[in-house]
């Protein structure tokens, strides 16, 4: 069996969250369109952005950030509302953005957790 099969067969043994993120994830990898929900990094160091509501579209746009790629999460008024975790970076530089949304937004939680995003990817093809 194949190392990545193994680990989501293990996954799914153990259920929950983890195992729907591992699938989630493995799609993403294998050329499939996928869905990764995160929350967005580095809201903390953002101004506020007024009317944000679940379901909104928003836009994710590639910059250099200490000569690293980064992508940042920008809201319909051209508004940047944070950043897509580190850790994310890959899968997200890896694929084609198909759709982005917000998720959950609640404007009262502590800044890692007010913002979450939903993005449709599928396997960028090379032509």
């Amino acid at each position: 069996m194949r190392r990545r099969g193994f680990l989501a067969l293990g996954a799914i043994a153990s259920g929950g969250a983890l195992a729907e993120w591992l699938i989630r994830r493995l799609a993403v990898l294998r050329g499939a369109e996928g869905t990764v929900l995160f929350y967005v990094a580095g809201v903390r160091f953002q101004k506020p952005v007024p009317n944000l509501k679940t379901g909104d579209s928003i836009l994710i746009k590639p910059e250099m950030f200490r000569g690293e790629r980064s992508y940042a999460v920008v809201a319909g008024q051209g508004q940047t509302i944070g950043y897509v975790p580190r850790h994310l970076v890959s899968t997200v530089q890896r694929g084609e953005v198909v759709r982005a949304q917000l998720y959950r937004a609640q404007p009262d939680a502590v800044p890692w957790k007010r913002f979450q995003v939903s993005l449709s990817l599928r396997r960028a093809t090379v032509s």
